[in-house]
């Protein structure tokens, strides 16, 4: 790729660029109460870890040193599938509990009804 003016490649321009407007798009959603701000936290995390290996391609380098990878992208890959793994575990968990807890209430209610019509 061609390196423009201050050392930044093309596509470092844009990933900037996007993290950048996806970051301000976050935090308008905080601001209409549309996003929580835990939310917007993770946003901005994800956009700048994104943003820091455009940036700093080496670091993936030294990710893979770390954990014992030959490559830094092999390194980057186990972490991810790792934290999407917890990611969908974590939203498995809160799912079947809401779901009980929904279970729950419908069943009471449905007491409360047959008790009221006895």
């Amino acid at each position: 790729m061609t390196i423009l003016q201050d050392g930044f490649t093309f596509y470092q321009i844009i990933i900037i660029a996007v993290s950048t407007f996806n970051i301000l798009v976050g935090m308008i959603k905080v601001f209409k109460k549309k996003k929580s701000f835990r939310e917007f936290l993770v946003l901005i995390i994800f956009w700048l870890i994104f943003s820091l290996l455009a940036l700093y391609p080496h670091i993936s380098g030294l990710l893979a040193d770390i954990t014992g990878f030959e490559l830094g992208i092999n390194a980057l890959l186990v972490s991810i599938s790792i934290f999407l793994f917890f990611s969908v575990l974590k939203l498995s968990i809160t799912s079947e509990r809401i779901e009980n807890t929904i279970t729950k209430l419908v069943r009471e209610e449905a007491m409360k009804d047959l008790k009221s019509k006895d």
